[in-house]
């Protein structure tokens, strides 16, 4: 439970922001207007192996969409990220705290640290934010444009209500996602098929991970014309997680993109490298694949886990 002051706006606003995370698939952020222990229920997300949802204050839940397996929103894979960002220059160490009865290490970036991919601090720019040795964001200060414009600081942590099946909705039952809303078509398929629609051999598992849910993706243009193709395939251990999203251009070559760190797979190739809130995240092009690797796994695993990859297509 976290007590959160927005600053950008006057007077400033205190909320209450409840994080309920249940890895490695199942999550859930509700925010309660007023201070701790808040008096309104604002409302919130949720999201598990196949759907994001939305909490109404009433207390009812709508869905979304259906969207590929992957992390929920609320994981945590900081205890890996933040070495690699280390390494690579995107976060430093600036000197611990104790935050809710928890030992702390405080690191600077520019951004929130579940903001997006980490980036190092500017002079306007700046977070500095407390996290404990198993990941837990306990702190936060972000300051934008020279400005503080917000605090996060948690007042408790502990063991939670269980998420699983209706539990994630507290036992609502959710609207079904209209149908205008499916910008990107999902479809869970069995590996195997998936595999063979897209002409790649079984990948191998990353170490200590067993293959779990797959889907197939198809994303579509602004004119509603399928633009991707492509599938999602995923191992686990019930708590770490690695996802593999392979997708492929209809008509048109994709191109990785040219954000993250430049990293070296082997001699030949290179990916880029982002460390994000849920771990680290690995981008490169293979065959006529952009490939995505998204784990909380180390980073020299995941490079190695990487590099070792056989695609088709």
């Amino acid at each position: 439970m976290y007590r959160v002051e927005d600053s950008a706006q006057q007077p400033v606003r205190v909320t209450t922001v409840v994080v309920d995370d249940a890895p490695p698939y199942r999550g859930r952020t509700r925010t309660l207007a007023g201070p701790p222990p808040g008096t309104t229920d604002l409302g919130g997300s949720a999201a598990d192996e196949g759907h994001q949802y939305l909490l109404d204050p009433d207390g009812g839940a709508r869905t979304v969409a259906a969207v590929a397996p992957g992390f929920a929103p609320t994981a945590s894979g900081l205890a890996v990220a933040l070495p690699a960002a280390v390494r690579h220059g995107l976060v430093r160490s600036v000197g611990t705290a104790t935050v809710a009865g928890r030992s702390c290490t405080e690191w600077l970036s520019r951004d929130p640290l579940d903001s997006g991919p980490f980036a190092a601090a500017s002079a306007a720019d700046r977070t500095t934010s407390c996290v404990d040795a198993d990941g837990l964001l306990l702190r936060d200060a972000w300051t934008l444009h020279g400005t503080l414009v917000r605090t996060r600081t948690a007042i408790s942590v502990g063991r939670g209500p269980s998420l699983a099946g209706s539990g994630l909705l507290g036992g609502r039952t959710p609207a079904p996602a209209p149908t205008t809303a499916a910008g990107e078509q999902v479809k869970v398929v069995d590996r195997d098929v998936l595999l063979r629609a897209l002409a790649v051999p079984e990948p191998v598992a990353p170490q200590g991970l067993t293959a779990d849910l797959d889907a197939a993706v198809l994303q579509l243009d602004q004119d509603g014309t399928p633009g991707v193709e492509g599938g999602v395939l995923t191992w686990t251990d019930g708590r770490r997680l690695a996802v593999l999203r392979l997708e492929r251009g209809l008509g048109r070559r994709l191109t990785p993109p040219s954000t993250g760190v430049v990293v070296r797979l082997d001699a030949a190739r290179t990916a880029r490298l982002a460390a994000t809130s849920v771990g680290l995240r690995l981008t490169f092009g293979q065959g006529s694949f952009v490939v995505t690797v998204t784990a909380d796994l180390p980073e020299a695993d995941l490079l190695g886990w990487a590099a070792a990859l056989s695609l088709g297509g």
